[in-house]
């Protein structure tokens, strides 16, 4: 058999292999949306997502509103949440047999004022008009933080950090690894320090006061850093 006739041989089973694989995940893919109304009072708020979006906002008090948007090959992703002692968990898994997609995009509305402690380990990261302490994570993912918290520390390792605060900040952690992050808050004096190892920094609007007890630290590996006030 000559060289070439064996590679055309080779080429045509992997070309095989990819076409029933194309044609399996078609056919038994699945998709589908739970909704779950979790009832207690909650002042703290922790969750972990293995795979999948997520985002949290500003909800009704006294408990909390979990919308799962649910995506998967044979087997389905757990969705798991519990009050307990004031805190609110929320974990999402996939069994190891899931093979190719297993994923849960979720929506979470929680009460104003609790505390946010959040991490998604594939999939971007939002939380939008909450006013609580929060510690936000994406291991592969944008973050982006919109409110009024007292608090943020927001780190990505693949993915772009965004922080636009509406209430001037006692404390400010962004950090990302490979991209950019911005910072967009009140004018005021602060202590500022933007650092970016291979990009820009730019900070315009705010003043670098380092004796002032509101401090500002965003960084970046290899991404720009802007650090600005509110237009």
């Amino acid at each position: 058999m000559g060289k070439l006739r064996a590679l055309l041989i080779v080429a045509g089973i992997v070309l095989s292999v990819f076409v029933v694989g194309a044609i399996l995940v078609a056919v038994l893919s699945r998709e589908g949306t739970r909704t779950q109304r979790v009832d207690g009072e909650i002042t703290r708020v922790e969750v972990l997502s293995e795979r999948g979006a997520l985002t949290v906002r500003a909800g009704a008090p006294g408990g909390a509103d979990l919308v799962s948007r649910e995506r998967w090959i044979l087997i389905g992703p757990d969705v798991d949440a519990t009050v307990r002692d004031g805190t609110l968990r929320v974990d999402v898994t996939c069994p190891r047999m899931s093979l190719v997609s297993c994923s849960a995009d979720l929506d979470l509305g929680v009460p104003q004022g609790v505390a946010l402690e959040v991490k998604t380990i594939r999939g971007n990261l939002e939380v939008d008009g909450l006013d609580g302490a929060m510690t936000v994570l994406s291991e592969d993912g944008d973050v982006t933080v919109r409110g009024a918290p007292p608090s943020v520390d927001a780190r990505s390792v693949t993915g772009r950090v965004t922080a636009e605060l509406s209430s001037p900040p006692d404390t400010v952690t962004l950090r990302s690894e490979t991209q950019d992050v911005r910072l967009v808050m009140p004018s005021g004096a602060y202590d500022i320090q933007a650092d970016s190892t291979l990009g820009s920094e730019r900070v315009e609007g705010v003043r670098d006061v380092p004796d002032s007890p509101r401090t500002i630290i965003a960084s970046s590996g290899a991404g720009n850093v802007s650090v600005t006030a509110t237009p």
